[in-house]
């Protein structure tokens, strides 16, 4: 992997960890005070950012595996190491936007 890659992915990881402290950190406030925090956020922008970013860390991933075992497949590796993430943290990422959404719509 080449420098330039490896910087790219780390901008990536980096950008990931922003926009979940963004949403931790608008939940948390919302949660202590019982209001919609002051200030204009776009929840719906950050949580697409996550999903487009994630995915395309993913893929990044995947591109460059070479899977130990010659019978296995890199679709065969990547389902296996990246199915349960990826059926785990959706969900939950989902779960966390609909819920904001919902709280903003009543506040």
């Amino acid at each position: 992997m080449s420098t330039a890659e490896l910087e790219n992915f780390s901008g990536l990881s980096k950008s990931i960890s922003f926009h979940l402290a963004c949403i931790m950190s608008y939940v948390k406030t919302a949660a202590d005070f019982g209001e919609r925090p002051q200030g204009h956020w776009h929840h719906e922008r950050d949580g697409h950012l996550i999903t487009k970013q994630v995915n395309h860390s993913l893929e990044f991933i995947s591109s460059r595996m070479i899977p130990s075992d010659p019978t296995h497949t890199v679709d065969d590796a990547k389902d296996q190491l990246f199915g349960t993430f990826k059926s785990a943290f959706f969900p939950h990422l989902d779960n966390i936007m609909a819920d904001v959404t919902q709280f903003q719509a009543g506040n």
